[in-house]
């Protein structure tokens, strides 16, 4: 069923516990989408967000759907529920989560040295573990510095990054890389005798019903796909070409819409790609050497306070998927918050917050 369809029946729904229920109007539903429309509209008013779509799920069941402003500033084309956004850094949850089948099949082991899949890379980063790529603790340096240019192949990255010293000693701090996914892209190519667009289309998009998600960079022609915009000095300005080459898609390149996002949560919520279980088991945090937690847990942002655990990831700073879990109940709230950029600087994970404290009250907290 296309999300269209979903918020008519959910709208329905509200019309008719509107009308009905014995609740309080802030507990119905109604009340919550009255208050999602108005967070959209204050966060565009405050940010200068130029279009932002949004579903909500509860225990993997929507509950919830958003759209305002546009795909298009220039063409005055609004955003549909079916607006197609680029989703950056969201890639590597696909990644994440066909890396956690190959370790459950057996086919990768967590701890292994990545010398045991990729044999021919550089000696100093032989002993480097899959576990150190997908947490960020591996130390090692990053072939990606934006705005220098993009390393042109696969073979140019590598050897640019290997000019380079580890960042620090493995496993004793973390820090955001793209050569840790070059490399995990590189490992589900060697074990699965296909190239990443096919391990992706095999075992994420198909199995979930996706139709709008796709891979191309800034360059690409890619159907429905809102115009990205960015915040400059005095203001909004059209998104610069970024070369985003094939070679970079377990990093970025990803293209999708919130009804196809919210497929593929339900997919991986329902234990379609995973036994529900083993991804708790993978949705937990690894300690530093120094005690102190990681910020990652199989490569999903990760944040625990004593009532929640969140888990997700940022693309670009504009789009966000995170999953906020209750530790005294066992729900959980799926926000999916997707934007085509502000002519401010903003977090959105701040705002996949503020929606989740609508059914979650409390889980805010995270924040501060």
């Amino acid at each position: 069923m296309r999300l269209s369809a979903i918020h008519q029946c959910l709208v329905g729904l509200i019309l008719m516990l509107g009308a009905t229920s014995q609740v309080t109007p802030q507990d119905t539903l109604v009340a919550r989408q009255q208050s999602l429309d108005a967070l959209l509209a204050d966060k565009a008013a405050a940010h200068g967000i130029v279009g932002q779509s949004v579903a909500v799920l509860k225990n993997g069941e929507l509950v919830a759907t958003a759209t305002h402003g546009q795909a298009s500033v220039e063409l005055s084309v609004p955003v549909g529920e079916d607006t197609v956004f680029q989703m950056f850094s969201v890639a590597k949850l696909f990644v994440n989560t066909v890396m956690m089948q190959l370790m459950e099949a057996g086919d990768v082991q967590m701890d292994a040295p990545v010398a045991t899949y990729l044999p021919n890379l550089p000696s100093q980063w032989q002993q480097t573990t899959v576990r150190q790529l997908l947490t960020h603790t591996s130390g090692l340096p990053d072939y990606y510095h934006w705005p220098n240019p993009t390393p042109e192949n696969e073979d140019t990255a590598i050897a640019l990054a290997a000019k380079g010293e580890f960042v620090f000693t493995p496993n004793t701090d973390y820090r955001y890389n793209q050569t840790n996914y070059l490399l995990l892209k590189q490992i589900i190519e060697t074990i699965t005798g296909q190239s990443f667009s096919e391990v992706m289309q095999g075992r994420m998009m198909d199995p979930a019903g996706l139709t709008q998600t796709r891979y191309g960079g800034e360059y690409a022609v890619v159907p429905n796909r809102a115009r990205t915009y960015f915040a400059g000095e005095n203001g909004l300005l059209l998104n610069g070409p970024i070369f985003q080459p094939d070679y970079m898609f377990a990093s970025t390149g990803l293209n999708s819409s919130a009804p196809d996002m919210v497929l593929w949560t339900k997919a991986l919520l329902d234990g379609k790609f995973l036994p529900p279980e083993r991804l708790q088991h993978y949705w937990q945090t690894q300690d530093l050497a120094n005690g102190k937690p990681g910020g990652f847990a199989a490569g999903w942002e990760y944040w625990e306070t004593e009532s929640f655990r969140i888990v997700g990831h940022g693309g670009g700073n504009r789009v966000d998927v995170r999953h906020f879990i209750s530790k005294t109940s066992g729900d959980t709230i799926s926000v999916i918050y997707l934007t085509n950029g502000a002519s401010t600087n903003f977090w959105p994970g701040s705002i996949s917050t503020a929606i989740a404290e609508r059914w979650m009250p409390g889980v805010s907290s995270w924040l501060n």
